[in-house]
C-alpha cells in the first residue's frame, strides 16, 4: 500500500508503521495540492491521508482550509477515482484559552468543518474521515503527544500516536476496499461464555448479569452484532452435543442462539480437522475464517495446520475480552463502511442454500431440481441503487469471475455515468426466497463493438445455469443497441479455473488464448 501524506506539522514517523510513504516538504502541502508537476502528482498512491494541526495556526488557519485546500482537496478525490483520500478530522487543541469561554469560538468553527468534511464523505465514495478524536481517546492525550519530539523536529505525536494513525489507516484501506473476512469462528468453554459445561454443568457456568459471568453476556451481544452486519457465526468446540444443546436451549442468559450459526462442528475431532469441513461446506476459501479459542494450544495447531485462518491471541485478562474483541477483532478482521441489503441476510441466505441441497438430494435427477426451483431472474441495467454492492462484488467473487478485476464504489459510480460503459445487474429469487444481486457484467461499448469487462457471479447460485440466462439478456440487450460483435476475457487465476470454459459453451468463439468474440 502505497501511501501520501501531506500536513502542516512532521509526519515523518508513520513510515515506521506504513511502507512506501511519501511526505511533502514541511509546508510544502498546497504547493502539493496545486503543482501539478510536483512528485505528488506523478505517482499513483493507493492512500492520500490530509492531517491538519490547527493548534499553532492563525485564527483564519481554518478559513484557508475551507477556502482554498479543500477545493483542491475535493477536486483531487473526484479526478483520482482508484486512490482513497482519507481526511482527518480537526481536533480543539489541548491547551487553548477558549477552555474557559462560555462560548468558544474555534470550537465551533472547529465542529463545522468537520461536519463540511463528513457531508463530502457522503457525496464522494473515495473520501473518508479518519476520527482523529476517537484515536486520541483511545490511546490518552498524554500518551498521544510528546512536547520533546515538538520542540526537537516539529513532531508532535508520539510513536504510539503514529502506530495508531498507521493502523487506523490500513483499517480503513481495507474496508474501503472490502479486503474483510467473512465467517468468525467461537469456541465455547472458557469463550463464549466462563467455565467448562462438561465439568461445571449449565448452573456452574459464568453466565450472569455482574461479575465475570457478565463479561460473557457482553461478549456474546458483541459477536451477534457482527452476525447483523453479515458476518458468518461457526462453533468448533471438543464437548458432547447434548451438553452444548442444553445451554443453548435452557441457560437463562444466554444471548446467542444456536440458530445464530450457520456451521456447528461440536465434537471431539481436532478443530483443524472441523474447521477445514466448515469450509467445505459453506464453499469459502480458509482465508475468510477468524478462529477464537481460549486455549492456545489449539490456537497453536490452527495456526500450522491451516495457516490461512486468522487467529488471534486471546487476552490473558478475561475483563479486557469486550475491548479486545473490537479492537483485536472487529476493527482488524470485519471493517466496514456500509452494510447493505444482502449483508444483512447474509445468514438467512447461507440457510435457504442448505435447505436447497436437501431439496436436491430428495430429487432423482439434477433437471427435476431446477425446475422445482422455480428461478425467477431480474436484470437491471445501470442501476445506482446497487453501486455497493457490486462493487463488493467485484471484491469478494473469486471462482465465477472471468477477470477478477477489483473495482471500489468510486469505480462503479463512473462505469454508471459514462455513456462508453453499461453496467448490468443480476437479481435471484427461487421458492426458497430472494438472494438479492448475485451477478455482474461490465460492458464497454465503442462503435458497434462491446468488450466484457468484467462477468461474474456469486457462488451461492453456481451450478443453476443462470449464467447462461444472464450473458443471454445482456447479449440480446447489446444487440438492441447496434452492437455487432461482442469481446470476452478470460484471466487465470488459481481459484476461478471453473469458468475457463465458460465462453466456449456460451458459443463464442477463441480469436487467440483466453479471448473470445462473437458475432451478432
Amino acid at each position: 500500500m502505497e501511501v501520501a501524506v501531506l500536513s502542516n506539522i512532521n509526519m515523518e514517523p508513520l513510515s515506521r508503521f506504513l511502507n512506501g510513504c511519501y511526505f511533502s516538504g514541511f509546508g510544502q502541502y498546497l504547493k502539493d495540492l496545486k503543482d501539478r508537476s510536483s512528485p505528488f502528482w506523478s505517482k499513483d498512491f493507493d492512500v492520500i491521508w490530509l492531517h491538519f494541526d490547527v493548534d499553532l495556526e492563525p485564527p483564519e488557519f481554518i478559513s484557508i482550509l475551507r477556502n482554498t485546500i479543500l477545493p483542491e482537496v475535493e477536486e483531487l478525490a473526484r479526478k483520482r477515482t482508484k486512490t482513497l483520500i482519507i481526511f482527518s478530522e480537526l481536533c480543539f487543541p489541548q491547551y487553548h484559552i477558549e477552555h474557559f469561554f462560555r462560548k468558544k469560538k474555534l470550537f465551533e468553527e472547529i465542529q463545522y468543518f468537520n461536519k463540511e468534511i463528513e457531508a463530502l464523505s457522503i457525496t464522494i465514495p473515495n473520501f473518508l474521515v479518519l476520527s482523529t478524536e476517537y484515536l486520541i481517546r483511545k490511546v490518552g492525550y498524554s500518551n498521544f503527544l510528546n512536547e520533546n519530539f515538538w520542540y526537537a523536529g516539529r513532531i508532535k505525536y508520539s510513536l504510539k500516536a503514529f502506530e495508531s494513525f498507521g493502523r487506523e489507516i490500513k483499517r480503513i484501506y481495507k474496508a474501503y476496499k472490502g479486503l474483510i473476512k467473512k465467517v468468525l469462528i467461537v469456541d465455547l468453554d472458557n469463550t463464549l461464555w466462563g467455565g467448562i459445561i462438561g465439568e461445571d454443568g449449565i448452573d456452574g457456568i459464568l453466565l450472569s448479569e455482574d461479575g465475570k459471568g457478565k463479561i460473557f453476556r457482553d461478549f456474546q451481544k458483541n459477536v451477534k452484532k457482527l452476525k447483523d452486519l453479515g458476518v458468518l457465526l461457526c462453533i468448533v468446540s471438543k464437548n458432547n452435543y447434548s451438553d452444548v444443546v442444553e445451554v443453548f436451549e435452557k441457560h437463562p442468559l444466554m444471548v446467542l442462539k444456536l440458530d445464530d450459526f450457520i456451521g456447528k462442528k461440536i465434537n471431539w475431532k481436532p478443530k483443524h480437522e472441523n474447521i477445514k469441513e466448515l469450509a467445505q461446506e459453506l464453499n469459502l476459501g480458509l482465508d475468510s475464517f477468524v478462529f477464537i479459542d481460549d486455549n492456545p494450544f489449539e490456537r497453536k495447531v490452527v495456526r500450522e495446520f491451516l495457516p490461512e485462518v486468522a487467529v488471534p491471541e486471546f487476552p490473558e485478562d478475561i475483563t479486557v475480552l469486550n475491548s479486545w474483541f473490537w479492537e483485536e477483532v472487529v476493527y482488524e478482521y470485519f471493517p466496514k463502511l456500509s452494510v447493505t441489503k444482502e449483508d444483512r441476510e447474509k445468514l438467512e441466505q447461507y440457510k435457504r442454500n442448505i435447505r436447497r441441497r436437501e431439496l436436491q438430494s430428495k430429487l432423482t435427477s439434477y433437471e427435476d431440481f431446477l425446475k422445482s426451483l422455480q428461478i425467477n431472474l431480474n436484470v437491471y441495467v445501470d442501476d445506482g441503487r446497487f453501486k455497493t454492492r457490486l462493487a463488493q462484488l467485484t471484491q469478494k467473487t473469486n471462482q465465477f469471475n472471468l477477470t477478477t478485476r477489483r473495482y471500489t464504489e468510486s469505480d462503479i459510480e463512473n462505469f454508471l455515468n459514462s455513456k462508453d460503459t453499461i453496467v448490468y445487474a443480476l437479481e435471484y429469487r427461487d421458492v426458497f426466497g430472494s438472494e438479492g444481486i448475485v451477478g455482474e457484467a461490465i460492458v464497454r461499448v465503442k462503435d458497434d463493438e462491446a468488450v466484457i469487462d468484467t462477468f461474474l457471479m456469486s457462488c451461492r447460485v453456481i451450478g443453476r445455469n443462470v449464467e447462461y440466462q444472464f450473458l443471454d439478456f445482456i447479449i440480446n440487450d447489446l444487440r438492441k443497441r447496434g452492437i455487432k460483435r461482442i469481446f470476452g476475457e478470460y484471466i487465470p487465476t488459481k481459484r476461478n479455473i471453473l469458468v475457463k470454459d465458460f465462453y466456449k459453451k456460451a458459443g463464442f468463439t477463441e480469436i487467440s488464448q483466453n479471448k473470445f468474440m462473437k458475432e451478432l
